[in-house]
């Protein structure tokens, strides 16, 4: 067969004349055009999500967080529209212990810009339910979303709804005595709200590419070429690759280990944000003139005068600012060395974009010295450099979640071409290397521009 023919054949066989997993049903449509708007659809969520998260950290940084003392899931969707709502609002405000014990000095004006944040977090949470919700049946009544979408909305849906209520959780717990909310309440919120953007993030990577991995697609490829294709060595964009299983392994298990570390730096960059550990010992890398300033800590200082060793317990390591500070900067430390590295071995081995490996090697190191300089500089502009780090961790969270969906699916193709050698029947290298290609070189690839 010559180059043309297999061309015109590889564009027969390959992925967008395939049987559709997700409902069994022969396609010989382009079944990213058919996905394409609920693609668009869950990305506007995404994005809604990420800045209902960056609303929330300027909402915090502002001090606004405790503005409003009720909790009107509906009701409260409308903003006060007369002066003698304003005042019943700032009446009651006035009562709460923000007030009384930190914000005596406010007139209505003042009260005014700190409660337009939360009610725009707020808000903004109302939005991205109902845009969840109105799109969902209008689909659901065309039949234009498969069944495995509709779970993973349903499922967001309600994830979402429950988001709402730790919400109200953590804000009323600073309502009571101390006008500070709880940090683990915090912490919550805040994963509470990664986790609804890396799931619906996921599921627009797989409404995109697909659910099935290249193991359980491997029987789309034709086996014309099977005995041409029995060598453990071919090119992938243009770089040579081994045909091996175990790098695969080493690199999305790696980015799992990092993917949980991130969840841990997370969590611990509420708990800073909590305690406002970030106004603390703005040097680095040492936090003052010690690499861990025991003597700064309560605890340790009742201990000095009682003339006892200082042993922080499990428990001080998530609440005593000093603490948290330390874990939160070398654990960040420890996953910009483990990122880059994960970076380097994804654009060097992975038979994935190179781009995606790139964007996730610039977000880890970005964020990174995001962090050292919002460290040093924290307590001159606390807002700016605040919202920055957590823009920046929000960008890192999603890169992350991409790089490795795609590292899952190359050591799928692994596998695949693992077995179809020992059984004779690998698929093409070009026929392959076309569909794990980003999609828009899809089409130059079949006409035979992209190698």
């Amino acid at each position: 067969m010559d180059e043309n023919q297999t061309r015109t054949h590889a564009s027969d066989t390959g992925p967008r004349a395939s049987v559709d997993h997700a409902s069994g049903a022969h396609s010989g449509f382009d079944r990213r055009s058919v996905h394409r708007p609920i693609e668009r659809w869950l990305i506007v969520i995404a994005g809604l999500i990420a800045l209902m998260v960056l609303v929330g950290g300027m909402t915090r940084l502002t001090g606004s967080g405790l503005s409003i003392t009720e909790w009107r899931p509906v009701s409260g969707i409308l903003p006060p529209l007369t002066e003698s709502d304003w005042n019943d609002l700032f009446q009651k405000y006035q009562s709460s212990p923000q007030f009384q014990k930190e914000n005596q000095h406010f007139e209505l004006q003042a009260f005014k810009s700190i409660f337009w944040w939360e009610w725009a977090h707020r808000f903004l949470g109302r939005m991205v339910g109902f845009f969840v919700l109105f799109p969902l049946v209008l689909f659901w009544r065309r039949r234009s979303i498969e069944p495995w979408m509709r779970r993973r909305v349903i499922a967001l849906l309600a994830f979402g709804a429950l988001q709402g209520g730790i919400g109200w959780l953590m804000v009323a717990s600073g309502l009571v005595d101390i006008p500070r909310v709880s940090h683990y309440r915090l912490a919550l919120h805040l994963m509470m709200a990664y986790a609804l953007l890396t799931f619906t993030v996921w599921t627009v990577l797989e409404v995109r590419y697909g659910r099935r991995s290249y193991g359980a697609a491997e029987p789309r490829f034709s086996t014309q070429l099977a005995d041409a294709n029995t060598q453990s060595s071919h090119t992938i964009h243009g770089r040579p690759q081994r045909v091996t299983g175990r790098s695969r392994f080493t690199l999305v298990h790696g980015l799992c280990v990092f993917l949980a570390l991130l969840i841990a730096q997370l969590t611990y960059g509420a708990f800073v944000a909590g305690l406002r550990a970030g106004y603390l010992f703005p040097t680095f890398p040492k936090m003052g003139v010690e690499w861990l300033p025991l003597a700064s800590m309560p605890t340790c200082a009742e201990s000095a005068a009682t003339g006892r060793a200082c042993d922080p317990t499990l428990a001080l390591w998530t609440a005593d600012a000093v603490l948290v500070q330390f874990v939160h900067r070398w654990l960040g430390a420890a996953i910009a060395l483990l990122g880059v590295a994960l970076a380097f071995l994804g654009a060097t081995r992975a038979r994935s974009p190179r781009s995606v490996w790139i964007a996730f090697g610039a977000a880890v190191f970005g964020q990174f010295v995001l962090g050292i300089a919002t460290m040093l500089r924290f307590y001159t502009a606390p807002v700016a450099y605040g919202a920055a780090h957590q823009a920046g961790a929000t960008l890192l969270l999603v890169a992350t979640t991409i790089a490795l969906f795609h590292a899952r699916r190359a050591r799928a193709y692994d596998s695949a071409h693992a077995t179809g050698t020992a059984t004779g029947t690998a698929p093409d290298a070009a026929l392959l290397d076309k569909a794990i290609a980003p999609v828009g070189n899809r089409a130059l690839a079949t006409r035979g521009r992209v190698a």
